[in-house]
């Protein structure tokens, strides 16, 4: 029993000793440990790290190696962020910018269809008028020709014996 109480004591003296003497345990990145000196207040900065079993000699907040690893993706994650919210911002002002020139173009384009739409129309009356005009000259223009005159009388006589030859034919043949 003595034996183990021995080797436990010359296992756990370096560690005991050397936190004893303001050393901290520090895990390197290949999983070995070492102890450094606890930093003393004066050498504290911005963002100190402690190795473990340090105590922090004024307040703050303490992470272990992960959590500050974690905290500092995080960081660079809400910069990115903000980045890409900044491209998004200005790329939604252009595109409001844009919609208000298109909307101007169209209001534009609006205002010159509808005075085509009544220069198209006031083209038309004046072709119609004028279509008219011209027919009525016409019509004014012809003299009046007994030739053409007695040949409709005569197509007209011909045709109203006929009509009425085929209502008597008709007529005689109901009885």
């Amino acid at each position: 029993m003595r034996a183990v109480i021995l080797v436990l004591v010359l296992v756990l003296a370096p560690a005991a000793v050397a936190h004893a003497q303001g050393t901290g345990e520090w895990v390197r990145a290949d999983g070995s440990a070492v102890y450094l000196p606890c930093p003393v207040p004066r050498e504290y900065g911005a963002r100190t790290r402690l190795p473990a079993s340090c105590r922090a000699a004024r307040p703050g907040i303490l992470y272990t190696v992960e959590r500050d690893a974690q905290a500092e993706a995080d960081a660079q994650h809400v910069v990115a962020l903000t980045a890409e919210a900044e491209q998004l911002r200005r790329a939604a002002e252009a595109g409001r910018d844009r919609e208000g020139r298109l909307r101007v173009s169209l209001a534009d384009l609006a205002d010159e269809h509808e005075a085509l739409g009544e220069q198209n129309r006031v083209a038309l009356l004046a072709i119609r008028d004028a279509e008219a005009a011209r027919a009525a000259a016409e019509v004014r223009g012809r003299a009046f020709n007994w030739g053409d005159a007695a040949i409709g009388a005569g197509v007209g006589a011909v045709v109203a014996v006929v009509a009425s030859a085929i209502v008597v034919v008709v007529a005689t043949a109901e009885r």
